[in-house]
């Protein structure tokens, strides 16, 4: 039992200018955390691509648990969450 703080980045690409919308959101047993709202294709990068990120401070229990959520609206084109170090999860006891 104890406080975590938790962290998720999710790196998309193909990314087209349709897509307006986009967050991460950690959805905890105790409590949901949402990363600020972007307009994914304002801020793509030149290769096409962006990294969304949410964190927070968790109270968790033995059995609790965390998964990581990502959405982006807008568009037909199907985006592709982008594997290797870009995306990840990560957490830590708080002493």
């Amino acid at each position: 039992d104890g406080m975590y703080y938790l962290s998720a980045q999710v790196m998309f690409d193909t990314i087209g200018s349709a897509h307006t919308n986009g967050h991460v959101r950690l959805q905890c047993s105790n409590q949901n955390y949402i990363g600020g709202h972007s307009n994914v294709y304002a801020y793509e990068s030149a290769a096409g691509e962006i990294a969304l990120h949410s964190s927070g401070i968790c109270e968790m229990e033995l059995g609790d648990t965390c998964t990581v959520g990502a959405y982006v609206a807008g568009g037909t084109k199907a985006l592709r969450v982008a594997s290797g170090s870009v995306t990840r999860f990560s957490g830590c006891l708080m002493v």
